[in-house]
C-alpha cells in the first residue's frame, strides 16, 4: 500500500512546531510564546526541545520587516491622495536596488519586481517616469499586461518565476478581479487565498492596493480581502502638519512595526520617510482617515507628477484633470501656489499651444 505521507515544508514544520509548543507549555500563542519557553525548559525536557526547533522553524521571512513578508499576500489601503500608488513603487526601487528600508538596513540582494496597473498614465508616460525618477534599476522592473487578471493566476506564476520576481504589486487589486461581484461577494475570499498560496509557493510577496470606502472606514471590497492577507497596512495625512502617516494593522507573524511619517516629495519624485511616529496607532489612523484631502491639495499632488519630467501641453493637463475629477478653477489655484504663472517662464507657448512647467524645471 502507497503511503500518503509526505515531507512538509519547512514553513509547515515551522508552524507544526509552534502548535506542539502550545500544547505542551500551556501557551497562547502569542509573539513571546516560544520565548516563554525557556522559562519551562528546566523542569520540562520537552520544552526544551521544542524551544531550540521553534527557534530555528519559527522565523518570518520579511521583505521590510516587519511592514511586507517576503512569501505572503499583504495589502495597503488608504484613501485617495495618500500616496499609495508611491509608496508600492518606493519599495518596489528599494528591492531593485537592494538599497534598504525605512529601520530595516538588514542585505538582501537586489530583486526584479513585477507591476501590474489599470488606472491612470500608460507604462511610457507615467508609471516608467516615475520609476526614473525614483532610482530603480530599470532592468529588474517587469510589467503586468493590462488585459491581465486575477482569473489567470497561472499565467502569474509563469511570470513571478520566469522574472524571479520577489515583489508583485497590483494596483489597485479591486481592477484585476473578474467583476464587481467577486470583489465584494463571497468569491474574494477564495481568490485571496489563492493568492496567498501562489504567495507561499513562489516565494514571493504579493501586496494589493485597496481603496477605502467613502466614510473612509474600511477598504472597499469583501472584508475577506484583508482577513486572509498576512499583512495590512493603511496609510493616511497626519495632523498638523500636512505630512502622511503609515501605520501596520495587521501583523500575523511578527509584532506590528511602528507607524512612519512620510511625505510625497515636492519634486514629485517619491516618497520622502522621515521620523517613525509611535505615538500614533491604528485608532489615530482611523481618525485621521476620515478627514478628506481638499480637492487644491490633490490638484497640487497631481501637478507635481504630471510635470516632473518636464513641461506638458495645457490641452492634456485640463484631460488629465477632468478624469482625476479636478475642475480647472480648482488646477489653476493650485498651479499658481506652485509658481505656475503667465508672468514668469512656468507658462510658455511653442508651437501654437500653451504649456506649463513646474519652476526651476528646463524648458525642453
Amino acid at each position: 500500500m502507497m503511503s500518503r505521507c509526505r515531507k512538509l515544508s519547512s514553513k509547515e514544520l515551522g508552524k507544526t512546531m509552534h502548535a506542539l509548543a502550545v500544547t505542551a507549555t500551556g501557551a497562547t500563542g502569542d509573539p513571546q510564546a516560544v520565548g516563554r519557553l525557556a522559562a519551562k525548559s528546566a523542569e520540562d525536557p520537552l520544552a526544551t526541545l521544542i524551544q531550540h526547533k521553534a527557534s530555528d522553524l519559527i522565523k518570518a521571512e520579511f521583505l521590510w520587516n516587519p511592514y511586507l513578508l517576503a512569501d505572503e499576500f499583504c495589502t495597503i489601503a488608504g484613501p485617495k491622495g495618500a500616496g499609495k500608488s508611491w509608496i508600492a513603487m518606493d519599495i518596489a526601487t528599494r528591492v531593485t536596488m537592494a538599497t534598504g528600508f525605512p529601520g530595516d538596513q538588514s542585505q538582501k540582494a537586489a530583486r526584479s519586481i513585477l507591476y501590474g496597473s489599470r488606472e491612470g498614465r500608460t507604462q511610457g508616460e507615467g508609471i516608467l517616469g516615475r520609476f526614473v525618477g525614483l532610482g530603480a534599476d530599470l532592468t529588474r522592473v517587469n510589467y503586468l499586461p493590462r488585459d491581465w487578471g486575477l482569473d489567470d493566476l497561472p499565467g502569474l506564476e509563469a511570470k513571478i518565476l520566469r522574472s524571479k520576481a520577489a515583489l508583485v504589486i497590483l494596483d489597485p487589486l479591486q481592477s484585476f478581479f473578474p467583476g464587481s461581484s467577486a470583489y465584494t461577494g463571497p468569491r474574494a475570499r477564495q481568490i485571496s487565498e489563492a493568492l496567498s498560496d501562489l504567495a507561499n509557493q513562489t516565494h514571493c510577496c504579493i501586496l494589493g492596493i485597496l481603496h477605502l470606502t467613502k466614510d473612509h472606514k474600511h477598504a472597499r471590497g469583501s472584508g475577506e480581502i484583508e482577513n486572509v492577507a498576512r499583512v495590512n497596512v493603511q496609510v493616511a495625512q497626519s495632523e498638523p502638519d500636512g505630512r502622511y502617516i503609515l501605520v501596520q494593522t495587521k501583523n500575523s507573524e511578527a509584532c506590528p512595526g511602528v507607524p512612519r511619517h512620510y511625505a510625497i516629495c515636492q519634486d514629485g519624485t517619491g516618497v520622502d520617510w522621515q521620523d517613525d511616529a509611535p505615538d500614533e496607532g491604528p485608532d489615530d489612523l482611523a481618525r485621521k482617515s476620515s478627514k478628506k484631502a481638499r480637492p487644491r491639495e490633490l490638484a497640487t499632488v497631481f501637478l507635481r507628477t504630471l510635470l516632473a519630467d518636464g513641461p506638458v501641453r495645457v490641452k492634456k493637463i485640463l484631460v488629465r484633470a477632468e478624469i482625476q475629477k479636478l475642475n480647472e478653477k480648482t488646477l489653476r489655484r493650485a498651479a499658481d501656489a506652485l509658481g505656475i504663472k503667465l508672468s514668469s517662464d512656468t507658462v510658455f507657448q511653442r508651437g501654437g499651444e500653451w504649456w506649463w512647467k513646474l519652476p526651476d524645471t528646463p524648458s525642453s
